[in-house]
C-alpha cells in the first residue's frame, strides 16, 4: 500500500513537471510529502490510542527489604528490579552470595 501510494506520488510529479503545470509541481514538492507525515502522525496517534500504556509493576516486598525497594523505585523508576538484580549479580561476581550483596546494598542506602 505504501509502496503504491509512493508510486502514484512520483507519476503525478513527473507528468506535472514534464506538462509544463509548475503551480502542481511545486505543490507536489513541497505540500505533499508534509500531508503525508501529517497523514502517518495521525495513523500512529490512533494507534497508540488502541495500546494500553505498559504498566511498571513494584518490586515484590517479601524478596527485597523495603527501603532497598524504595530506593531503587525512586532512582530507577524505568525498571527497578532490572537495576536492583543487576547490581545484585555485580556484587555476586565479587563473590558474595546474594544475602551479602543484598546487605551491602542496604547498607549503601542507608548511608
Amino acid at each position: 500500500m505504501p509502496l503504491a501510494i509512493v508510486s502514484l506520488y512520483l507519476a503525478v510529479l513527473i507528468i506535472s513537471i514534464l506538462s509544463n503545470l509548475y503551480v502542481l509541481s511545486l505543490f507536489l514538492i513541497f505540500v505533499g510529502p508534509v500531508l503525508v507525515l501529517f497523514f502517518i502522525a495521525l495513523l500512529s496517534n490512533e494507534i497508540q490510542d488502541v495500546i494500553p500504556e505498559r504498566q511498571i509493576s513494584p518490586l515484590p516486598s517479601e524478596k527485597y527489604p523495603k527501603d532497598l525497594s524504595a530506593m531503587y523505585q525512586h532512582k530507577y523508576p524505568h525498571n527497578p528490579k532490572g537495576a536492583l538484580e543487576f547490581h545484585i549479580s555485580r556484587k555476586i561476581k565479587e563473590g558474595k552470595t546474594r544475602e551479602q550483596a543484598i546487605e551491602e546494598l542496604k547498607k549503601k542506602v542507608n548511608s
